[in-house]
Formats: C-alpha cells, sequence, structure tokens
C-alpha cells in the first residue's frame, strides 16, 4: 500500500489549487557598496582583462562614429594606448564619437544600464569601465563629442572607494559611495570638430611582476584580443578576410602603443615555432562555416593547417581553437578544448571561430559564453572539426613514427656497409653482417610501402633502398677491397680480426667501435709499411755486401 503523503506537501499542494494571488513587494531593494568591488576587479581574473575592456568600447566607439559620419568612410580611426613606467601611468584613448555633455556624467556613473544592448555592439552591460578601478590609485575617463564645446571628465578615487569598502563603520549604500568617490568636471574646448573617449589611470598598482606597465606583455596580448588587422606579410589574410567579412565586423582603426609607428598587428604568421629549436609552416587554409538550423549563420571561421609536428609554443600566441565574438577574442586558447578527443590536440591548432548567433552570449567576464542551448549546439558542430584535426594529428604522428624507423634501419645498414667495407672482421661476423644487411633491407621495404607515407615520402625511400641494394651487392659479390691486415701471419690476423669482433661486441655504438677498429688498422699499416721497408733497405744492404765481397 502507497504512504499517504507529507502534510506538508498535502498542505502546499492544496494551497497552490487555490491560485493564490501574489502582490508585488513593497521592499525597496537595498543595493550596498561592496556590489561595487564584484563589479569591478573581483569579476576578472586576469588583470590584463582591464586593457581588452577599453579596447572593445574603443571599437565600439569607433564604429558609431562611422555610422554617425563623424569618421569618413576613406579614413581609419585610431586608439592609442600610452604606457608612462615611471609616473606608473596608463591613458587609452580613441577617435571615436565621443560622449555629449547632456549624457557623460549619468553614463559614467551608472551600472549595468548600458545604451549598448539594443545595439549590434561588443560590449552591452555596461559594467567594463569599471574594470580597472581595483588596479590603480585614480581612474578617469575624458570625453568629447563632435560640435560641442566642452570636455567632461568624471574622476574615481579609488583610494577613497577602496577605504570605504574595508571600512566596517561606512555604511552608505552604493548611491552614496558614488557621490562621496566620484567627482565631475566640465570645461571649456575650442575646437568644435574635436570627438574622443580616454581613460586614464594614475598611479598603477604592482602586480605579478608589474604585468600591467609591461610594454611588450601588453603588446602581445592586445594583438591576440584585440580586433587588430593581419600582418601585411601574413599571405593566407586575404583569403581569411574575403570570407568573413561579410559577417564579421572589419577592423577600421589602427591602434599604436606609446608612440609606437607600427601598429599592433595580429600575430599570426605563415612560420611559428613549436619549441626553441624546432618550427613549422602553414600550407592551407580551410573556411568553416556552422549553420544555425533556420537558414543563417551560427559561426563562420577558419583554420591553418600545417604539418602537425607537435605542439605549438605557447609563446607564439597562435595556439589553440580560439573564439571571437564581434571579433574580439573571448577567453583562452582553450575555451574549445572540451571538443577534442584528447585535449591535447587543442594545442596543435591554429583556427578561430567568429560566434555570429545573438544567441550565443558573452558571459560578464568574457571568458566564456553564457550556457544555453545555442552554445551547447555550436559545441556539438565543432566536435567534427575537432575529430579531424586530432586524425590529421595522429596521422603526422604515425608518418613521423614510421619515417623515424626507416631512417634508423638505414642508419643501421650504413654502418653495416661501412663495416664489411672495413675488412676487419672474422668471416663469421661479416656472414652475420650480410644477413642482418638483407633483412634490414626488406624491413625498410615493407615500412616504405605503409599508406601513412605521403606518396613524395614512398619515392623517397624507394630510391634511397636502391641505392642502398646496389652498394650491398657490390660487397657482396666482390673481394677488390684490400684486407688491412692481409700481409700479416695467418695467426696473427686471425688474433687481430678476434679482437676487432670483441671491440664491436662489446662497444655501446657502432659508429665508435669502427673508429677504435680503424684507427688500429691504421696504425698496424703503418707499422707493417715501415716493417717492410727495413726489410727492404736490410735486403739491399746484404745484397751490397754479398757484391763487395
Amino acid at each position: 500500500m502507497m504512504a499517504d503523503p507529507a502534510p506538508e506537501f498535502t498542505s502546499l499542494t492544496a494551497r497552490r489549487s487555490k491560485a493564490p494571488h501574489f502582490r508585488p513587494t513593497e521592499v525597496e531593494p537595498v543595493v550596498g557598496k561592496d556590489i561595487l568591488e564584484l563589479l569591478s576587479s573581483a569579476m576578472y581574473v586576469d588583470p590584463r582583462t582591464v586593457y581588452r575592456e577599453y579596447i572593445q568600447n574603443a571599437a565600439d566607439s569607433i564604429d558609431d562614429a562611422f555610422g554617425a559620419g563623424v569618421l569618413a568612410d576613406s579614413t581609419l580611426g585610431r586608439v592609442d594606448v600610452w604606457l608612462d613606467t615611471e609616473a606608473r601611468n596608463v591613458r587609452i584613448r580613441d577617435n571615436g564619437t565621443g560622449l555629449r555633455v547632456v549624457d557623460a556624467e549619468r553614463i559614467l556613473t551608472s551600472f549595468g544600464a548600458s545604451p549598448k544592448r539594443e545595439k549590434e555592439a561588443r560590449g552591452f552591460r555596461g559594467v567594463g569601465r569599471l574594470s580597472a578601478l581595483g588596479y590603480a590609485q585614480v581612474v578617469s575617463f575624458r570625453t568629447k563629442a563632435a560640435g560641442e564645446k566642452k570636455v567632461t571628465e568624471v574622476r574615481w578615487d579609488c583610494r577613497r572607494l577602496k577605504s570605504a569598502l574595508l571600512d566596517p563603520s561606512y555604511h552608505g549604500d552604493l548611491r552614496q559611495l558614488v557621490r562621496d568617490v566620484v567627482t565631475v568636471l566640465v570645461e571649456d574646448h575650442e575646437d568644435q570638430s574635436l570627438h574622443f573617449f580616454e581613460v586614464a589611470l594614475e598611479k598603477v598598482v604592482r602586480i605579478r611582476n608589474d604585468l600591467l606597465l609591461n610594454v611588450e606583455e601588453i603588446s602581445r596580448y592586445l594583438s591576440e584580443v584585440a580586433p587588430a588587422p593581419f600582418r601585411p606579410d601574413f599571405p593566407f589574410a586575404p583569403a581569411i578576410l574575403e570570407q568573413i567579412r561579410l559577417h564579421v565586423p572589419v577592423c577600421r582603426f589602427e591602434m599604436f602603443i606609446n608612440d609606437s609607428t607600427e601598429p599592433v598587428r595580429r600575430p599570426h604568421a605563415e612560420q611559428f615555432a613549436l619549441s626553441k629549436a624546432k618550427s613549422d609552416s602553414a600550407t592551407a587554409f580551410e573556411l568553416i562555416e556552422l549553420s544555425d538550423g533556420e537558414g543563417g549563420l551560427r559561426a563562420i571561421g577558419w583554420l591553418l593547417h600545417h604539418s602537425y609536428l607537435g605542439a605549438i609554443h605557447a609563446a607564439t600566441e597562435l595556439r589553440g581553437l580560439r573564439a571571437r565574438a564581434g571579433n574580439i577574442q573571448i577567453g583562452t586558447w582553450e575555451i574549445f578544448a572540451e571538443v577534442f578527443p584528447e585535449v591535447r590536440f587543442n594545442s596543435w591548432t591554429i583556427g578561430e571561430i567568429h560566434v555570429l548567433d545573438r544567441r550565443i552570449i558573452p558571459n560578464a567576464r568574457r571568458d566564456s559564453f553564457e550556457q544555453n542551448a545555442a552554445f551547447s549546439s555550436l559545441l556539438a558542430q565543432l566536435v567534427p572539426i575537432a575529430r579531424d584535426i586530432t586524425r590529421r594529428c595522429r596521422n603526422s604522428s604515425a608518418r613521423r613514427n614510421r619515417i623515424g624507423a626507416i631512417e634508423a634501419r638505414e642508419a643501421r645498414v650504413l654502418a653495416a656497409l661501412e663495416l664489411l667495407a672495413q675488412r676487419g672482421v672474422s668471416k663469421a661476423r661479416a656472414n652475420r653482417t650480410r644477413r642482418d644487411v638483407g633483412a634490414t633491407l626488406g624491413e625498410m621495404k615493407k615500412l616504405a610501402a605503409s599508406s601513412v607515407l605521403a606518396e613524395t615520402d614512398r619515392a623517397r625511400f624507394s630510391r634511397k633502398i636502391s641505392t642502398l641494394q646496389t652498394r650491398y651487392h657490390g660487397l657482396k659479390a666482390t673481394d677488390l677491397l684490400v684486407d688491412p691486415l692481409e700481409s700479416m701471419p695467418k695467426t696473427q690476423r686471425s688474433a687481430y680480426r678476434d679482437v676487432f669482433d670483441l671491440i664491436y661486441d662489446c662497444s655501446a655504438s657502432k659508429t665508435v667501435a669502427k673508429a677504435l677498429v680503424d684507427r688500429i688498422t691504421d696504425r698496424l699499416a703503418g707499422q707493417l709499411g715501415r716493417t717492410k721497408q727495413r726489410r727492404a733497405r736490410g735486403k739491399k744492404k746484404r745484397a751490397k755486401n754479398n757484391s763487395a765481397s
């Protein structure tokens, strides 16, 4: 018999069956001061994210400037990043639309109220500009819109902010905290045509070997994540841009660091490092198009195929199948690692997936995407691509192993042929060596016929095997080579050959053994030659003496 339901469950069900009417809460939500810490430095794991957030906002502003006609289509926008290591200051400035005086203060002190959400913009949550509050003593925003004569500066006192957040006696809410730490200045500016937005970080904190003021590191980071153009010497750039330009925002600005004459560019190159001693080259470009199931594209991307010789060096900023949204990198090179049958093969990969489906949304930290059905479908669509890359990696590994096996046998045959040519070992060892050469050549033929080898590989090894066979049969069929011990007495010659056999048996390296035997035979040949000369001189002298007598 089924047990009676719990009284609480029965009561709740009964109440729900009556469809009670709930009233809206009359309590005004309290937003405490600590929310500001959660929305700023506590949200981000990597301090360099500060630069990505501000460059992202700059890119949106420059796009707006082109859309509004503030920037002419024939020009390029510009973003400047200055890192002053002595003063410990950072400035990031763009020539986008800027903010109007009437809007600037409200926008720059609001939280999660970005006007971009309904636009085709990269940022839309309205919290990215807060990312630097935990990394400097002061963060200020200066901006001016075209056609206006006013510049607005909104200044955040981060030291005072931090003190208030740590002070248990400070009971102000978020609104009061903003009033206490933010000041605003509006001043005149003569140039009405000027338009810009600038963020300045004063007295940047020292973190992770001064990461935020490391010019080289920040340049590398921005080349990796920002919507920078490809290098002009990257041969696959035209093909990539031709395929994605209709779907992905084209980079319409150049970014300069510390007044450099060369703009920041993407790190992709035809040749790249696998390690300090080994490199590889891209050989082909493959387009990736992923359908959204409704006649559109969920994502578009590309792969660079190469020799798949191993994991790509981390310092190249190339490794991994990467994600981009709005042409800004989302997450790290490991973001799609889970779709590979073996995670390690992600590090052998060079490629990007530009997410187009508006239902696939970057999370607040932009280190991944919000988990939903559309993102799960994207991961499922990437699985066959990752399997194909894995197949290429394994085939490349199998090919290298097969080539290594053939080359090892080739070295063994060459060493054996040199030993036979030396003619210093015993007849028994020479016969064993000939049999070993014949067997090894047979193994090489089988290995060279493997389907994992390319046609060019098979042809190359076929020629090598043919050359080795010619040498082998030539040594086997003739006795034209001079035996270095031939002039010795038979018993002495046999003893030396036994010694040579021992040298070969006891040496870890046949090459070293042969070199030692060669030195011994050379010395013996010299001694035998000198002995012959002495004997000849003695014979001549005796003949002369006999003639005189």
